[in-house]
């Protein structure tokens, strides 16, 4: 009994995807609208000098930080409890494609940049490697074989992230791996307690700081992660958090055209 309460009590899923978009916002208003109003402030009189308005810029940035690294954890609760992954892999490959001119337009001001792609290719390309990495371990034959294979499918993926320029690039996808490699392990195991799941999460520090130093601001995610109950929660249509990324940019990309031009 006392178990069950316990279950019912704390964050769900949908609480930590709510609090990742909202993040995920802040870090890209930031993004595209402060640079922006910066330039501007350099042709026209402005409340706030260009110092403080760097301030706001890397404020916003750092608040932004936690998003990624819960995206991925929600990805591999995901992987673990979806009933199709080739479904879910589907549906990430297709907003990579839909997402792509909304990010370029935001970012670049251009409908095509393939200097740097949207957020969902690097997510595809970690969980096809997840897809393969699993499959391969539950393989029959050859332990070593299969240890060989799935180095290879380990190594591979980081590497096609970075050849594909995908948003955080191969440190994204390896941070998904380092994740799924903790989450095998904890199965092992069997079971998890909070603090568990808060170490769990916390070996994707490596790959994320080889990414920036700055992403110790996704240590502020981590009393989240700490609570999550691992229920779904009451979520909103799954398709509104998927269209949520491309519209969004979509309407910065507007906001900053009609206010600066």
């Amino acid at each position: 009994m006392e178990e069950r309460q316990n279950r019912h009590t704390g964050i769900t899923a949908a609480t930590l995807k709510g609090t990742a978009l909202v993040s995920m916002l802040i870090d890209h208003i930031g993004y595209v609208l402060l640079p922006a109003l910066i330039l501007y402030g350099k042709s026209q009189p402005l409340p706030w000098d260009s110092e403080t308005l760097r301030s706001v810029y890397w404020t916003l940035r750092s608040l932004g930080r936690p998003a990624f690294p819960l995206y991925l954890f929600l990805l591999m609760e995901g992987f673990q409890h979806t009933r199709s992954r080739g479904k879910y892999l589907l549906r990430l490959s297709l907003f990579a494609l839909l997402s792509e001119i909304p990010f370029d337009l935001a970012l670049y001001k251009t409908p095509l940049e393939f200097s740097h792609q949207n957020v969902f290719f690097t997510l595809a390309t970690g969980f096809a490697a997840l897809m393969g990495i699993d499959a391969l371990r539950r393989a029959p034959g050859s332990r070593i074989l299969r240890g060989a294979g799935i180095a290879a499918v380990f190594a591979a993926a980081p590497l096609l992230a970075r050849l594909l320029h995908t948003d955080y690039r191969a440190q994204g996808v390896l941070a998904l791996e380092l994740l799924y490699a903790a989450t095998w392990l904890r199965d092992r195991r069997g079971g998890e307690t909070p603090g568990g799941r808060a170490l769990r999460w916390c070996v994707m520090l490596p790959a994320l700081l080889w990414s920036s130093r700055r992403e110790w601001w996704y240590l502020l995610a981590l009393p989240l992660v700490y609570c999550y109950n691992g229920e779904k929660g009451r979520q909103a249509n799954r398709w509104f958090f998927y269209g949520f990324y491309p519209a969004h940019f979509l309407l910065l990309a507007a906001l900053r055209a009609l206010l600066f031009g």
